[in-house]
């Protein structure tokens, strides 16, 4: 009967989380279809079926814990995963990968319910209503900040104003490319057609592939309305289950509350939005994933450092090799901390052991990083602090405090630096630790005094060994020679792993504090539920600006473009095969065509590859328009392969007139020309 009980609030769960989803879905692409609430009811009960299946075959100590949201997070990253890799080496769509999934996630359930029935039976009594509670708060806090996200496009007049940051873009192309693949071999460069897709962090791509390719959305519309929230969704889930593993289940819905309602330091008094940790995961989503599957690989560390056990270190460790494939930065952020610290705290070995561990830890990660140096494949990585004064000078920069920046500015001088290097350091530090974590920062040390005796050593340095970790690394780290993203990422991108981690220690640690006091004061639970309703119409408030970023970020989202080129991508989109080649006479330098008509490109300019390959075909492109021999201009696109070519406003055609009958969509001065080949 407990068992029957509590499945009928997993499926409460299951229905309210894809009734969320679907509304979403619903409000970012302006209709109901019935594939979409049919796809989250069946993709949300294979994710929990597969949580199940997992955690039933964990060791006892992490089984104890087993509650819907750990159940969801471990089995989300565990399907993804697995489909990811049979992407990988498989020759077949993401809807045949997950069909053939679907079948094996059934008869491994099959196969272990008397496992799950065992724990099922061991779960807490009060599991489910906390859940619910989790649940509610990370859903509430989800659907308010998706307001930009689900409002994505605005159309007014002539105009089309595409809201989300320009990356958003990017990682739509990905979506749509990985939808029409038939396995990671097929897929193309999104800037070269015909040229092989390099690395990427591609697993949080999978299951939003899922959604366009077995519904009608569009893979722009998939990217807003289920890969940003469905991350953010992960992170909440994250932080509960690390934090009420620590403190209890009411810790941790004040932790996820905290971390997802509260504003960053960069909209109160220290206003530097270059270290925001809400904008970063907002233009940069994978953050969300990395944090969420991260908070799982610490928390098994923990506490297998606790209980001395070692297949919870071997867990964490693999389930940190596989952020890699989900954001690698966070990985980064990670791995020299999580590689040494069980030969810190992990009980049961004696102390010369322990030293010998933490030797071979430090001497194998810098080795790692020496080796790996020689494949441009990977991001640069030396500790050389060469990157430290103008990574320094460009931070100060974004202050939007008039006096903090002043401050900063006249005490970092060349000078100082000359005079003492410890002190330059030291203000980086300080101005990274304010810029980044804020009250939050100050609120931490508090705490520690206030629970010093309380809780244990592990937990009370785990927040002040993230925090140093992140300032050292962004202060010693020099620039990505190697210029797989932006050079300055490695030094930047960790702060929302240390911002994230110091957040949900807060609020958890206060959840913590007044957790008796909560079930004798009837006047504190309606207290804490006032400002949890506070922080979320906050949180709305937030929502529209978030990803406004600095100053410089008004040229990278709330860009306005003519709804006839919109329109012209559309038309691509709904007249074209899948495999039709497809260019712009301006390069695509934004990747708007690729994210808008789904289509791969002949050559784009998003990015400078430095090849001659993408030189030699930017310079054909810029100099066909200035041909006037109609048939070399059709055996050219025929040689090519391309089938559509976009024509702006403005452009200088010498095309003969016979070309016109070529000419498939015409408004406002934007041209589409289709050669079939």
């Amino acid at each position: 009967m407990a068992v029957a009980r509590r499945m009928k609030w997993e499926w409460l769960f299951i229905l309210l989380l894809s009734s969320v989803l679907t509304l979403l879905n619903v409000l970012t692409v302006h209709q109901l279809h019935y594939s979409v609430p049919l796809f989250f009811i069946g993709i949300c009960l294979l994710v929990w079926l597969s949580g199940r299946i997992v955690l039933s075959y964990m060791p006892n100590s992490i089984k104890k814990y087993h509650d819907f949201c750990l159940c969801f997070l471990v089995g989300f990253f565990s399907l993804n995963s697995i489909l990811l890799f049979m992407f990988y080496i498989f020759p077949f769509s993401v809807r045949a990968d997950l069909f053939c999934m679907a079948t094996l996630v059934v008869i491994a359930a099959l196969l272990s319910k008397q496992r799950i029935r065992d724990m099922e039976e061991n779960a807490e009594p009060e599991s489910r209503k906390m859940s619910l509670a989790a649940l509610l708060v990370i859903l509430s806090a989800v659907s308010l900040w998706m307001r930009t996200s689900v409002d994505a496009v605005e159309i007014s007049g002539e105009t089309t104003i595409i809201k989300p940051w320009v990356d958003s873009f990017f990682h739509a192309s990905i979506i749509s490319s990985i939808t029409h693949a038939q396995g990671f071999s097929s897929m193309q460069h999104l800037l070269l057609a015909n040229q092989p897709m390099p690395f990427y962090h591609f697993a949080m791509y999978i299951l939003p592939s899922e959604l366009s390719s077995l519904t009608p959305t569009t893979a722009y519309e998939v990217f807003n309305s289920f890969l940003t929230p469905m991350g953010m969704l992960l992170s909440g889930f994250g932080a509960y289950v690390i934090i009420r593993s620590f403190w209890g289940a009411r810790a941790g819905i004040i932790a996820a509350a905290g971390v997802l309602t509260f504003p960053d330091a960069s909209p109160l008094w220290f206003g530097n939005s270059w270290l925001s940790y809400h904008w970063l995961q907002f233009i940069a989503p994978g953050g969300f994933y990395g944090v969420a599957l991260m908070c799982l690989a610490w928390m098994i560390m923990i506490i297998g450092c606790k209980e001395g056990r070692f297949l919870n270190i071997a867990i964490s460790y693999t389930i940190s090799v596989i952020c890699i494939t989900y954001k690698f930065h966070i990985f980064f952020a990670n791995a020299l901390v999580l590689w040494i610290f069980p030969s810190i705290f992990f009980t049961k070995v004696t102390v010369k052991i322990k030293v010998l561990w933490f030797t071979f830890c430090i001497f194998s990660y810098f080795f790692v990083i020496h080796y790996v140096q020689q494949f441009k494949e990977v991001p640069y990585i030396s500790y050389d602090g060469s990157a430290s004064a103008s990574y320094t000078r460009f931070t100060i920069e974004q202050f939007q405090n008039a006096w903090m920046k002043k401050w900063f500015t006249t005490s970092m001088t060349p000078d100082h630096f000359s005079i003492s290097t410890v002190y330059w350091y030291g203000l980086m530090a300080v101005m990274l630790f304010l810029g980044t974590l804020g009250i939050l920062g100050a609120a931490y040390i508090l705490i520690i005094v206030v629970l010093r005796k309380k809780i244990s050593l592990v937990l009370a340095l785990f927040p002040l060994i993230v925090i140093f970790n992140y300032l050292a690394t962004s202060l010693t780290i020099s620039y990505d020679a190697h210029l797989i993203g932006n050079k300055e990422e490695l030094m930047h991108r960790p702060l929302v792993w240390a911002y994230f981690i110091v957040c949900i220690w807060v609020f958890g640690a206060i959840g913590y504090l007044l957790n008796n006091k909560m079930d004798r004061s009837r006047y504190l639970r309606y207290t804490l539920s006032t400002v949890m309703v506070l922080l979320l119409i906050i949180s709305w408030n937030m929502a529209k600006d978030v990803q406004k970023g600095p100053a410089w970020g008004k040229d990278y989202n709330y860009l306005s473009y003519p709804t006839a080129y919109v329109g012209a991508l559309e038309y691509i989109k709904e007249q074209s095969a899948q495999k039709d080649i497809v260019q712009d006479s301006h390069n695509d330098p934004d990747l708007m065509v690729t994210a808008l008509s789904e289509r791969q490109e002949y050559v784009s300019f998003y990015k400078d590859l430095g090849t001659p390959l993408q030189s030699d075909r930017i310079k054909e492109v810029e100099s066909i328009m200035k041909w006037s021999d109609g048939v070399t201009i059709k055996n050219y696109f025929k040689s090519k392969g391309i089938k559509w070519y976009i024509v702006h406003q403005g452009d200088l055609l010498n095309w003969p007139p016979s070309l016109n009958k070529q000419i498939v969509y015409q408004q406002q001065g934007y041209k589409v020309y289709y050669f079939d080949n």
